[in-house]
């Protein structure tokens, strides 16, 4: 039986959102919303290594940057990550789109001479804009404030960044370079 009603709360909006409506991802974020004791369980391992270890400890933002991850809709670097490597992940996220914009080969030949890491090449300068290659790709890139230094970045297809931004807002999260 296919469930066609849009989820209501903001947190399932927004996973359903990113994820393109995927039940395993949805039925994620509704465990938490209904039994963050559950869910706490079931990600257990991934909780652990964020020093997460009661519900109290959780947040809204790790929780969904959790699930994002678990179901390949986000990937997570440092700000250190090597940042061909980064672009790379980027790709398959963007299910091999990324690599058909112009500006894909342009950013990949200087990020792999590059040493600094990706955290750099997300800020303004006088490199190839990751940004831009993203646009030309259908795609805006954004990333989610989970207040940590690391990088949950996620690939929006352009016509859906409003209402995703949205969302956000209505959920209490915050998102890095929704102004690019």
């Amino acid at each position: 039986m296919k469930k066609t009603d849009k989820p209501t709360h903001p947190l399932s909006r927004l996973v359903s959102l990113v994820s393109k409506s995927s039940e395993k991802a949805s039925n994620d974020i509704n465990l938490y919303l209904n039994s963050p004791e559950s869910f706490l369980e079931e990600y257990e391992f991934e909780l652990r290594e964020r020093d997460i270890e009661s519900v109290d400890d959780m947040s809204d933002s790790v929780i969904v940057v959790e699930i994002l991850m678990k179901n390949k809709f986000l990937i997570y670097v440092d700000g250190a990550h090597e940042p061909d490597d980064a672009l790379l992940q980027l790709n398959t996220l963007s299910k091999e789109k990324l690599q058909t914009a112009d500006s894909y080969n342009e950013i990949m030949d200087f990020y792999r001479s590059s040493n600094y890491g990706i955290a750099t090449f997300l800020q303004d300068g006088e490199w190839p804009s990751l940004f831009k290659c993203a646009n030309e790709a259908g795609f805006k890139l954004l990333a989610i404030d989970e207040d940590s230094d690391s990088l949950p970045l996620i690939l929006v297809p352009i016509e859906k960044s409003e209402e995703l931004l949205n969302v956000f807002k209505e959920a209490k999260l915050k998102t890095y370079f929704s102004s690019k």
